[in-house]
């Protein structure tokens, strides 16, 4: 019976990453099962670590809303990987996930390219500010709460905007 990992519930796929990555560290050349949502974002985004690290897909089964993965690390595939990622959009949801990845990457020792282009490119600036939109937005503000409205996500205060005093 391979050793197994039930991340079903969790939508985060450098969590999934993670957590695949440090059980099979702990094997050498043996199965692992792994069980996911049926989702194409973490189905993606797992294929793309695979390729990167060595790691063979055995087989790949969807059933009931799940999907389950039968994986073998190779260790002899991995030296000399790299990965290159191009970043377009300036959402804090479309930063994370590729960001994430690329330090995962330059941890395990690959060579890491990042490529900003279009509305990206603010990212790079002193001024951005990191927003989530669409239904993650509530987020955002809870954020703002546990860090306080003089604060901004690189740590320096935000300018304060002072009211007159009312009489």
């Amino acid at each position: 019976m391979p050793q197994s990992l039930d991340v079903r519930g969790k939508t985060i796929t450098t969590y999934i990453v993670g957590r695949t990555a440090d059980a099979l560290e702990r094997m050498d050349g043996d199965v692992f099962e792994l069980r996911t949502d049926d989702a194409e974002f973490i189905d993606r985004d797992l294929r793309a670590w695979c390729r990167s690290t060595g790691t063979e897909i055995l087989s790949s089964v969807c059933d009931e809303g799940a999907v389950r993965y039968r994986l073998q690390r190779h260790r002899t595939a991995r030296p000399g990987f790299s990965l290159a990622l191009v970043i377009s959009r300036d959402g804090l949801e479309e930063l994370l996930s590729p960001l994430g990845f690329a330090l995962a990457a330059a941890l395990e020792g690959g060579r890491v390219s990042v490529y900003f282009q279009g509305p990206g490119v603010r990212a790079l600036t002193r001024r951005f500010t990191p927003t989530l939109t669409g239904w993650s937005r509530p987020f955002s503000a809870c954020a703002r709460r546990a860090y306080g409205p003089d604060t901004r996500w690189s740590g320096r205060p935000a300018r304060r905007v002072l009211a007159a005093p009312r009489e």
